[in-house]
């Protein structure tokens, strides 16, 4: 059993987090902002036991992880859904012709 569970951000944790269609309206306009704030506060990886390596398939080597300040402000996490978006549609690309 582990001592400790830590979340990652992923495609679905970047601003603008998309909670339509998740809750009732009423609900997603009550906690749309609580969500966007508390998603800017996931790492973007981790380490398991100083050996394994955890992050998003997505995230780009342009990424210097331990630079990306927490909570992450609009645009540098616009910024970064925009690269994990593009790491993962080239990705995806990529496997359809093999």
């Amino acid at each position: 059993m582990p001592n400790h569970v830590y979340l990652l951000r992923g495609t679905s944790e970047v601003y603008p987090v998309n909670i339509e269609g998740r809750f009732s309206r009423r609900v997603t306009r009550c906690l749309e902002g609580v969500i966007q704030r508390a998603c800017g506060y996931l790492p973007l990886a981790a380490t398991v036991a100083d050996t394994i390596f955890c992050c998003h398939g997505g995230i780009t080597p342009r990424v210097i992880i331990r630079t990306v300040e927490r909570p992450a402000d609009e645009e540098v996490a616009c910024w970064i859904a925009n690269e994990i978006e593009r790491c993962t549609t080239l990705a995806e690309a990529n496997q359809h012709r093999t």
